[in-house]
């Protein structure tokens, strides 16, 4: 049966809770790639610098738990967000304590425990902080965390996925791999292997959407790729996300990025004539370049 697609402009206008409805009917599971939270608090206060942390804390709390109720607004049912990542675990132990404090903080107390009661969440964490060596010293405490979050929100008809990842998606493959061998007496299968890593889920990432470098391999794990999973990347801190442009993003992921046609289909003589077309018109054109602002920011070139 076909699927009928709606005109983007119908699209853009239709009420949220229809909207939101229609996206419900294929669970989607976006990676959502956050950077810049410190730059967020100092651009949106106009300060020059962190003086008060407990001040920056409840900033971050209020922007995440915004940018997320735009995510399950609009009928979003899984969220994975990289909390920290492998450079995270290398800088000043100061840094990662701190980082560390400040989750446990934000994310066991409101406003975060509002978002959850809000869209009846399930808040689990994923990563290699059990098996990774950078994580040794942290395991403890980011498991204690992990405790809490489960205690908090045993269960849910959404999920909020948090990871903690102290080295590469590979390494961690790899360790699991290892242990899953050694319990089971055989090599795993990749749904096995998928279980150990994520056991939570998702099975795999539909869009990955993010600011700044396109380069996802720090933060979308491979065994959730699989070659699937449609890139969107903002020319703005991605904490500032807005609705219009997240329906742009379901739109073109639902309607225009379908698994297409291999290169063995038939073409009529119209369907080459506008690919022909398509390609003149578009042969000078790069996706990807990109401009360098403040002090050296990388951003993706746009159309406005």
């Amino acid at each position: 049966m076909s699927v009928v697609v709606p005109p983007l402009p119908e699209w853009l206008a239709m009420p949220r809770s229809e909207l939101a409805e229609y996206v419900a009917k294929q669970p989607l599971a976006v990676l959502f790639s956050v950077d810049g939270t410190r730059r967020h608090y100092l651009i949106q206060t106009g300060k020059d610098e962190i003086t008060d942390f407990a001040e920056f804390a409840e900033h971050g709390a209020e922007s995440y738990v915004r940018a997320y109720d735009v995510l399950f607004g609009l009928g979003v049912e899984t969220v994975m967000i990289p909390l920290l990542y492998p450079p995270n675990f290398v800088r000043r132990d100061n840094y990662l304590t701190q980082s560390l404090k400040m989750c446990r903080q934000l994310l066991a107390t409101a406003p975060f425990t509002d978002l959850y009661q809000r869209w009846q969440l399930k808040a689990r964490l994923y990563g290699d902080y059990d098996v990774a060596p950078n994580a040794a010293s942290s395991h403890q405490e980011i498991a204690e965390l992990a405790t809490v979050l489960t205690n908090l929100t045993p269960t849910g008809e959404r999920k909020l996925l948090l990871g903690f990842n102290a080295g590469s998606f590979s390494e961690e493959m790899i360790a699991r791999s290892v242990a899953l061998y050694q319990s089971l007496g055989r090599a795993p299968s990749e749904a096995e292997l998928m279980t150990a890593c994520f056991p939570d889920g998702p099975t795999q990432v539909h869009i990955w959407l993010g600011a700044g470098w396109l380069r996802l391999g720090i933060t979308l794990p491979t065994l959730l790729d699989g070659g699937r999973t449609d890139v969107y990347g903002l020319s703005h801190l991605a904490l500032d996300l807005q609705e219009g442009e997240l329906r742009r993003i379901l739109y073109d992921h639902l309607f225009r990025r379908w698994a297409g046609p291999e290169d063995d289909v038939s073409y009529t003589p119209d369907d080459l004539r506008e690919l022909g077309d398509f390609y003149r018109e578009h042969k000078d054109c790069v996706v990807g370049l990109g401009t360098c602002v403040g002090p050296g920011l990388w951003y993706p070139d746009h159309a406005h």
